[in-house]
């Protein structure tokens, strides 16, 4: 009885040690994670926007946040989103927009785009998951690569990465604050410092269009 009490004994105080341990690995782990994420740098603060970029782990491509405060409602900001169409009279770079496949909810869609790029570059094209969330006085627009639905065509490149989101949240006498974020690889073989040169005019000028179209 003794050596087998002495053994559960020893069994609780290794699972004791398992447990500090697996919990200081888990603390290291997100401390590590966290220090290698960098922390967002203003790139840009001009007409009421403000454009961050910084540099995704693992990534030479900069992702970008741009915030402004816009004098119109949320469901008027989404009527222009909801607009696909008509995305590329405002949104940067933006050739083609139109929605592609089948969902079973009014709150996510499949859109497929395609990208201008600057010569001697081929354009871009992709297709998104946009999945609506409405929250208390906010709607997040979530967005993330979607690999179907629309074959590979010839002189275009694919984006291999894609992810970001719009972000509207309600803050009083008529504004909303927007916040719209992404994070993409053009793919192919342009060089990064040209990529990282439209990382913020694209997202400021997008901004600025819109707030000109929606508080006409």
């Amino acid at each position: 009885m003794i050596v087998f009490r002495d053994f559960l004994n020893l069994q609780f105080r290794i699972s004791a040690a398992m447990k500090k341990l697996l919990f200081l690995f888990s603390f290291f782990a997100i401390t590590l994670l966290s220090l290698a994420q960098e922390d967002w740098v203003i790139a840009k603060d001009r007409n009421g926007i403000k454009v961050y970029t910084r540099t995704p782990q693992g990534s030479k491509i900069k992702a970008f946040k741009a915030e402004t405060m816009i004098n119109a409602s949320i469901p008027e900001l989404l009527a222009a989103l909801n607009n696909i169409a008509a995305r590329k009279e405002w949104m940067y770079a933006i050739k083609k927009a139109v929605q592609v496949g089948e969902t079973h909810s009014t709150a996510e869609r499949y859109v497929y785009a395609e990208l201008s790029i600057p010569w001697p570059f081929s354009n871009r094209d992709l297709v998104i998951h946009e999945k609506i969330i409405h929250k208390d006085k906010a709607v997040d627009v979530i967005m993330k690569l979607h690999t179907g639905l629309v074959a590979k065509k010839k002189g275009l490149v694919r984006m291999p990465v894609a992810q970001g989101g719009w972000f509207f949240s309600e803050v009083g006498n008529g504004y909303t604050r927007v916040r719209y974020e992404f994070f993409g690889d053009p793919g192919g073989k342009i060089p990064v410092w040209i990529i990282n040169l439209f990382i913020v005019d694209g997202p400021y000028t997008t901004l600025l269009n819109l707030k000109d179209r929606v508080e006409k």
